[in-house]
């Protein structure tokens, strides 16, 4: 699936999980995809595409 929308270094946003957080880094993996790593409350980065996050507002 396409990604649906860009997100830059320091945004904060909400996966659908529910963690909040910061975007800490934009990689691309080898099969052409952007993931998002964002780090959260505790320190811990995840990685998540596109689909799976939101802006916090």
């Amino acid at each position: 699936m396409a990604d649906n929308e860009e997100f830059q270094i320091d945004e904060s946003v909400i996966a659908l999980t529910g963690a909040r957080g910061t975007v800490c880094d934009v990689r691309q993996m080898t099969n052409g995809a952007t993931v998002y790593g964002v780090v959260d409350t505790t320190g811990a980065v995840r990685y998540y595409t596109a689909d799976s996050i939101k802006r916090v507002l």
